[in-house]
């Protein structure tokens, strides 16, 4: 097998807006040797887990999805998606592997990508979720409302995820390792919080009112059922919407993640 490449083409100014009866090729296919392929910076880290199932569907009926790659230089390509069908493919005894070359992307645009790609498709682990957010915050400035609307998630999940980190390391191992359930994690956090800011622990404080009953803007996750609702499109533009702020579906699923049962 060969090393392929199908030239880029582009319009005349690839950041002029597309007429509607225009197209655009931004990207080359590519079938590149696996030693030529190096993995680029992962929220799972180095570990991608157990990629063996992968290896035999590969070995079987082929590679299905390409991988994202950003050219280093010559002979040398970084991972931009893609770290466990690289590994998979490895395991098989693949020599080759199917790529799309693209832009290399910015530290914050690859964060914001592996994050929404995995939380609608398969989640990462709570913990290396919540240290990816803290790096949106703290190093490229984003805030939480903009980090939920890019990912796609309500703020109230991308609260919880960031309080994950206020428990000592053997409880987020515990997180990851699902010894820990994530509404029990999230309980002791808000009773540290409590007890550090001198207020009542949440199981002994004053119940909250019963606004819940009223699914209104009132309601205190009306914002995040709102932008539930929102990030889900057309699939969810024609349902019945309860107070005039997101469908049922997107209201349970808000009261859910504020809980801190829901992925």
């Amino acid at each position: 097998m060969t090393t392929m490449l199908i030239p880029q083409q582009s319009a005349a100014r690839p950041d002029r807006p597309l007429r509607p009866d225009e197209a655009r090729v931004t990207s080359s296919a590519l079938i590149l040797p696996l030693a030529w392929v190096v993995p680029g910076p992962n929220v799972r880290g180095t570990d991608v887990g157990d990629v063996s199932e992968l290896a035999v569907s590969i070995s079987k009926i082929g590679q299905r999805e390409p991988i994202l790659v950003a050219k280093l230089g010559e002979r040398r390509y970084e991972i931009i998606e893609g770290h466990r069908r690289r590994k998979a493919a490895e395991l098989a005894g693949r020599t080759h592997i199917d790529a799309v070359l693209r832009r290399r992307p910015s530290p914050c645009d690859r964060l914001v990508h592996q994050l929404a790609m995995h939380t609608h498709a398969k989640p990462f682990e709570p913990i290396a979720e919540a240290r990816a957010l803290h790096i949106l915050m703290w190093e490229h400035r984003l805030t939480r409302e903009e980090i939920a609307h890019r990912v796609g998630r309500p703020n109230g999940w991308v609260r919880d995820r960031l309080a994950l980190l206020q428990l000592d390391e053997s409880e987020q191992q515990a997180v990851d390792e699902r010894a820990l359930p994530l509404g029990e994690a999230l309980g002791r956090v808000r009773e540290r919080r409590a007890e550090r800011d001198g207020r009542p622990a949440p199981s002994a404080a004053a119940p909250r009112p019963r606004r819940e009953q009223h699914f209104t803007d009132g309601h205190p996750l009306a914002a995040d059922a709102r932008q539930r609702c929102r990030a889900a499109g057309r699939a969810h533009r024609d349902r019945l919407s309860l107070g005039g702020v997101a469908c049922g579906s997107c209201w349970e699923d808000a009261i859910r993640a504020d809980q801190g049962g829901a992925r």
